[in-house]
């Protein structure tokens, strides 16, 4: 962790407080926000594990809530989430045989078109295997360990594939 060694790397676990967690988020609140919030909950996580399996009884300085939370402003208030804009549904024809066209060896342009096709996340995509596709009954059917839901899901699938 290049940001948070340099402050807290050489401390004991039972040393690292609040001002050493303010110490590693402050160079990079403001301006790599996203950065310093996976910073935090990393530095959370490996707090809490050493504090349960070391067995010690202190409260967790990276802890977001009731803690950080009222130190640093909220990640979405520093860095507010900016989405994509979606293809209008009338260029989506354009888009999808544009798509089609592709040389057959573009493999971002089958994601995009599978993608689309069955309005998956693209580490969905990513993930699937031909053994999770059943032609007969023509559906994907996607494991539970790989769904943001953490249950399993099945896609019916379009004509196209």
């Amino acid at each position: 962790m290049q940001y948070a060694f340099p402050f807290i790397g050489d401390k004991s676990i039972t040393d690292i407080g609040v001002d050493d967690v303010k110490a590693v988020l402050n160079p990079i609140w403001k301006d790599k926000t996203e950065t310093a919030s996976r910073v935090r909950q990393r530095i959370e996580v490996v707090l809490d594990y050493a504090f349960f399996h070391e067995n010690i009884d202190k409260s967790n300085s990276a802890r977001w809530k009731g803690c950080l939370n009222h130190i640093f402003p909220a990640p979405k208030k520093v860095t507010p989430v900016v989405h994509f804009n979606a293809i209008s549904y009338g260029k989506l024809i354009e888009v999808m045989k544009a798509l089609r066209a592709k040389d057959k060896t573009s493999m971002s342009a089958y994601y995009i078109q599978w993608i689309a096709l069955t309005a998956c996340r693209s580490s969905e995509a990513r993930g699937m295997t031909w053994d999770e596709i059943d032609k007969i009954a023509k559906t994907w059917t996607i494991p539970a360990n790989r769904m943001k839901s953490g249950r399993m899901h099945r896609v019916p699938l379009s004509p196209e594939y």
